[in-house]
């Protein structure tokens, strides 16, 4: 049996790109090498199986089956929905309106189909499917060290071509000017972060930059230190136009706008860092963590903030015409209660402008539902787009302890949340909570689609078909451990699950980081609990070491001297004492500020 994916003869790059990356997944699943051809050089051939993918106009053979009524295209599938036809020994038909339908209708094909050593069961398919929310992207938190920071460049473009295949349209990156004293300084991450932008694009999506409204950069007004309590290094080095009064999350590069000479330092600042920016479709300004300033000049700071950044937008649309600026309330009455209400009111005299200088409103979970259960009225002019937290409500370092999986409490959060958001941007610390980053995309795509079937699919394409029921159970009971649910002797008894899981699956997937780190997530806390429950022995902590430094050096790459400590990486006796509870990371990060101090250090 040959198999071979047929693009038009007119088929655009993305629909090209979209047969090749099908074509290299189903070899590395099966061995098979799927060939890739355009409609006028296919050869038809005995036992052979086509997908025959593209548009109307790019594939004539999809224009004729449009044509006949064999194949109908509904006007409502706009510009990212598909459908799939055909299968069981017949050609299979990915047609849609758009070259990145076709992508999307490719990776849904994809997960669909049975691959096994040597051999690709296609079955019959008769899909139609259209998205349910416009705005399915992904937040990489590109700061901190971490895998988005280490990686190499080929890994990221992988990762984003397999997040374009589950649907996700927009990619977001910060360039985080309070690690470095200059833009010249920080050449290398803006290199970086164009060639992920390009990645991005080149499967579709588009592209977008946070920036926090206030930030400077190091040296101008601090260090770039984390402020763990409010005006923390007044004692050893006031900054009179530093930010002030912040509780907690602030950075002490953070400069205050109500002050004449502060304010021409955060225009002149932004001013230099767009002017050379290449295209991109968005800018998202934030106002907390990092950011903010709550001195009584700059209070209530959404009103200071949202102010600022009607000059920020200025200067936006002078370097970059095509951008949207977004506005973030990320944090509002965090820090000081009343924020919302000055929001709000904000927002209220907005609207009586015939046109306003922004487009979506980024909010996080907690002011979302808060919103909700105050009955806050949201312009229609000004959208919110959902911020879910993804990676860091498992604990600190992020991503310690492996996979972090929680689909039914995201699915929960959704479905409060769902009728009151066009989308969402998840925040992503790295790989390890792929899971809960496809969870968001299909959340995004299908709506009220059942999370069982979601993690069905995920399961199914990446751990295999022959153990897609016993893995998505794992998955269950993992989420309740890392929910804390479960105690006892539960990640023990996943440890057992998991060897038994992971000895019926097939190379490819027992060897992949997904398997890994969902393996590890149970040896670690198995080994944390033995040491809870039987006092300190050698074997125990030998073990965790060993699978830990697994997770933080081979998977996240988060490593020392590199990564930010102890949030993003800790050595692994002092990771271990975190997860005993023996150890506080507030006070780790405290004392590590002291020392690079009176070292010379930074950070």
């Amino acid at each position: 049996m040959t198999y071979s994916i047929v693009i038009g003869s007119e088929a655009a790059k993305l629909e090209w790109k979209a047969a090749q990356m099908f074509a290299v997944r189903s070899r590395h699943r099966s061995g098979i090498d799927v060939s890739v051809h355009k409609e006028s050089e296919q050869i038809a051939a005995a036992g052979s199986i086509s997908i025959i993918a593209g548009t109307p106009e790019s594939c004539a053979r999809i224009g004729e089956l449009c044509a006949e009524g064999e194949l109908r295209l509904p006007a409502d599938l706009g510009e990212e929905g598909f459908i799939i036809k055909g299968g069981s020994d017949k050609p299979v038909y990915v047609a849609a309106h758009t070259p990145r339908g076709v992508l999307y209708g490719i990776g849904k094909l994809l997960r669909l189909l049975t691959f096994s050593a040597g051999s690709i069961h296609v079955p019959y398919l008769d899909i139609v499917s259209r998205p349910d929310k416009f705005v399915r992207g992904i937040y990489f938190a590109t700061h901190f060290g971490n895998w988005y920071c280490q990686a190499e460049l080929e890994a990221v473009r992988e990762y984003l071509e397999e997040l374009a295949l589950w649907g996700i349209n927009e990619l977001l990156v910060w360039f985080d000017i309070s690690h470095y004293s200059s833009l010249e300084e920080g050449q290398p991450m803006l290199s970086r972060l164009a060639r992920f932008e390009a990645f991005a694009r080149d499967v579709g999506m588009r592209v977008g930059r946070i920036a926090i409204a206030n930030e400077g950069f190091k040296g101008q007004v601090g260090a770039g230190r984390s402020m763990l309590s409010k005006n923390c290094f007044d004692e050893t080095d006031f900054h009179p136009l530093r930010a002030r009064d912040r509780e907690f999350g602030g950075y002490d590069t953070d400069i205050c706008p109500s002050q004449a000479a502060g304010r021409d330092m955060i225009l002149s600042n932004k001013d230099h860092i767009l002017a050379p920016m290449p295209p991109i479709d968005s800018l998202w300004l934030w106002p907390y963590d990092q950011g903010g300033c709550n001195c009584p000049k700059c209070t209530p700071w959404p009103v200071t903030f949202m102010e600022l950044n009607r000059e920020i937008a200025s200067i936006g649309a002078r370097h970059l015409p095509g951008m949207t600026v977004n506005v973030s309330a990320w944090w509002f009455d965090g820090h000081q209660t009343g924020e919302d209400t000055a929001f709000f009111k904000f927002l209220e005299e907005d609207s009586e402008r015939e046109q306003s200088w922004f487009n979506y409103i980024m909010a996080g979970a907690a002011e979302a539902k808060r919103w909700k259960q105050e009955g806050r009225v949201i312009p229609s002019r000004h959208p919110v787009v959902l911020f879910p937290e993804i990676s860091m409500f498992d604990g600190v370092p992020w991503g310690g302890k492996g996979g972090n999986p929680a689909p039914r409490r995201f699915a929960a959060e959704y479905a409060e949340l769902r009728d009151r958001i066009v989308g969402a941007f998840p925040y992503s610390e790295g790989i390890y909570e792929d899971m809960n980053k496809v969870i968001w995309s299909q959340f995004m795509w299908y709506g009220e689609e059942e999370i069982e079937r979601i993690v069905q699919e995920y399961c199914r394409y990446y751990f295999g078909a022959g153990t897609e029921r016993q893995a998505e159970r794992f998955i269950y009971r993992l989420e309740d451990l890392v929910i804390g649910a479960e105690t006892g002797g539960a990640a023990e008894r996943l440890v057992t699950q998991a060897e038994e899981i992971g000895g019926q699956m097939e190379e490819w997937a027992r060897q992949s980081w997904r398997w890994k780190l969902l393996d590890a997530r149970c040896r670690i806390q198995a080994n944390v609990d033995r040491l809870k429950r039987d006092g300190d022995n050698t074997e125990s902590r030998e073990q965790f070491r060993r699978a830990y430094e697994m997770v933080q050096n081979e998977l996240n790459l988060h490593r020392g001297g590199v990564s930010l400590e102890p949030w993003v990486y800790a050595p692994s006796d002092t990771a271990l004492n975190i997860f005993l509870g023996l150890d506080d990371v507030v006070n780790l990060t405290a004392d590590r500020q002291t020392d690079n101090a009176a070292a010379g250090g930074n950070n």
